[in-house]
């Protein structure tokens, strides 16, 4: 920058955006003259710094995990909240997710980068793919988002095991019987009319008595 001349000139000078966060900055430029009639001159000059990070990201944006039918055991699992481009160690956030009622979050609100974590159940549904979405936002406006994909798959459940425990001999477990009733007609237990869903469904293969197959 050129700091004094004599009369009439250019005033130049330069910018350096090292070491700066992202966003707007501002200064004056002053040009005093002796004598003159609109001295001292102010000049404002802005400088918009653009980061080279988003401003709130989710590390990683999309999860996929894999589920029991039936099951009730938790899957855990967690997600980077990192901020940046004018966010600091005091910007708050707050995380929601959509409509799922298989999906928990563990960590609704935070300060600063961190983490937010969640679980899942594949208790009460039946075998398919389920997705939901994590939103962050910050104090700030700032939004991200991660997509959740929850694969569920039926548990093992032979034919001959599911007639021998509805006739009084147990051999089902816990997730197997869930699993046959939200198949079958849902009413909360495992019946007859569960059973017969699972034959006509083609599960379990062909029911074995003493005397062979029927």
């Amino acid at each position: 920058m050129n700091a004094s001349g004599t009369g009439s000139g250019m005033v130049t000078w330069t910018r350096d955006p090292t070491g700066l966060a992202g966003g707007t900055y501002v200064d004056t430029i002053v040009v005093t003259a002796a004598g003159a009639l609109d001295s001292p001159w102010l000049l404002l000059d802005s400088l918009v710094v653009q980061s080279a990070y988003p401003a709130l990201a989710l590390a990683p944006s999309l999860a996929a995990k894999t589920g029991v039918s039936g099951n009730s055991d938790l899957i855990h699992d967690s997600v980077q909240v990192v901020l940046d481009g004018g966010n600091d160690l005091t910007t708050t956030w707050t995380a929601t997710h959509g409509s799922a009622t298989w999906l928990t979050l563990g960590t609704t609100t935070g300060t600063g980068s961190g983490s937010i974590t969640w679980t899942r159940t594949a208790r009460d549904l039946k075998p398919g793919t389920y997705t939901d979405t994590i939103r962050v936002i910050t104090a700030k406006a700032d939004t991200a988002r991660l997509v959740d994909r929850f694969t569920v798959n039926a548990p093992v459940v032979g034919a001959t095991c599911a007639a021998q425990h509805l006739l009084g001999s147990a051999c089902l477990d816990d997730t197997q019987l869930r699993y046959l009733d939200l198949v079958g007609n849902a009413d909360g237990t495992y019946n007859l009319g569960d059973f017969l869903a699972h034959l006509v469904s083609g599960g379990g293969g062909a029911v074995t008595a003493k005397g062979g197959s029927r």
